[in-house]
């Protein structure tokens, strides 16, 4: 994992309701039952999700069609994004950091967001609650306060950027979060950072381990 130097040892523990395949290797439907995860493993999904409980009560959710590996080092879990995408809960624990794409995302205790591959070349990183922090290295760090989506480009010389609410049709998937709204649409086109308030429906929750997606606030529903 780029950036972790992964210690040998168990991370945490790993639970699909379907099959997926851990280090390349097949797992069954219903044998991924808090399944002990090292250090270096790699988990890919296919049509189901995969859920990770990792040390200080955070955890992870990989959505389907994606992989992720993880690492350990000292008190730190480190998460690298490799396809697809993936949410978060993180615990007043030990420090956890998703990477993708040479970037890091770096939840505070009680945070809770999503980071997903949208393009070949760029992140989107959202957070519904808390604060997460976003580290460019060598370019710009970030930090997301609830209801702010950020885009990361790769490879290129630019800073990410956080879209403002989008002015859409409001048809976007809520937050995977019960209760957080509708997140904000990524616009590649945004030219300067802005702040994006989206109400949670007052009638409209989604599971924790709902796969995240692509999001918009929906017409009416910004500040």
């Amino acid at each position: 994992m780029a950036g972790v130097a992964a210690a040998e040892g168990p991370v945490g523990s790993l639970t699909a309701v379907g099959p997926i395949l851990l280090d390349g290797a097949p797992v069954a439907k219903g044998a991924a039952q808090a399944l002990t995860v090292f250090s270096g493993d790699e988990v890919t999904t296919k049509d189901y999700k995969a859920t990770l409980l990792l040390p200080g009560r955070s955890r992870v959710v990989v959505a389907p069609n994606s992989r992720v590996r993880v690492a350990r080092e000292g008190k730190q879990t480190g998460v690298s994004l490799e396809k697809g995408s993936l949410t978060f809960q993180k615990g007043e624990g030990d420090p956890l950091r998703i990477e993708a794409g040479g970037n890091q995302v770096l939840p505070e205790a009680k945070s809770e967001g999503t980071v997903s591959w949208r393009e070949p070349a760029v992140i989107g990183a959202t957070a519904f609650l808390g604060t997460v922090r976003l580290v460019q290295p060598g370019k710009n760090e970030l930090v997301l306060g609830p209801g702010r989506t950020a885009i990361l480009p790769i490879g290129r010389t630019e800073a990410a950027v956080v879209s403002e609410a989008s002015q859409g049709d409001g048809q976007g998937p809520p937050s995977p979060f019960p209760g957080r709204g509708r997140p904000c649409e990524v616009s590649a086109s945004s030219p300067a950072a802005s702040h994006c308030h989206c109400p949670p429906p007052s009638d409209h929750t989604t599971p924790l381990d709902d796969p995240p997606g692509d999001f918009n606030c929906g017409k009416g529903n910004g500040p």
